[in-house]
């Protein structure tokens, strides 16, 4: 089934020569044609999204960049096995934001990957960054992997899916942990 959030289309490019301008989007010198996402990801003026209110979030090659119109509510850690694995460590901490809040001011050549029957993985096809994940039981919200946003986030909030937490991994900390089948139970401590 394909995404509802994230549909990759060279739907439109940016204003004036049709690429991206050095000056406009990334500061690397390898430029790809600027595309974006619809339907859910409204459409730009330009590349640049004028404002310091807004988060940048960005890949490792500066090739897809993006900024929330506001900061997440909350950053979670997430222990299930997707999570852990793609991002090869012992959690992901996760900012779900509305896909609305998001501006995609310009991108390179995306990838993504079907984890799951609701879990779909986008990267950035040339370093390979996590760049975001949608859940098709989360409609109308995407997760960003808190580590490519630039600017000040709240503390993560929880632990999730800690029944599914890597074994050589020890939470230590006094945040709320939620486990069991949906990783969303609450979970008793003696």
């Amino acid at each position: 089934m394909p995404s509802t959030a994230f549909t990759a289309r060279r739907s439109w490019r940016c204003p004036g020569s049709g690429r991206c301008a050095p000056s406009s989007c990334s500061t690397r010198s390898r430029r790809t044609d600027c595309w974006h996402f619809e339907p859910s990801v409204r459409r730009p003026a330009g590349c640049r999204t004028e404002g310091s209110r807004r988060m940048k979030i960005a890949c490792h090659c500066g090739g897809y960049q993006a900024r929330l119109a506001k900061p997440p509510n909350r950053l979670i850690n997430c222990h299930c096995g997707f999570c852990r694995s793609l991002g090869g460590a012992a959690f992901t901490t996760w900012a779900t934001v509305p896909v609305v809040d998001l501006t995609v001011e310009c991108t390179g050549e995306l990838r993504s990957y079907r984890a799951s029957e609701n879990a779909i993985g986008v990267f950035c096809a040339t370093c390979g960054t996590h760049v975001h994940s949608e859940d098709r039981r989360l409609p109308g919200k995407i997760g960003i992997p808190a580590g490519i946003i630039t600017g000040a986030l709240p503390p993560p909030s929880a632990h999730y899916f800690t029944d599914h937490k890597a074994d050589w991994f020890s939470i230590s900390d006094a945040l709320p942990c939620f486990g069991g089948e949906t990783g969303f139970a609450p979970k008793v401590t003696a």
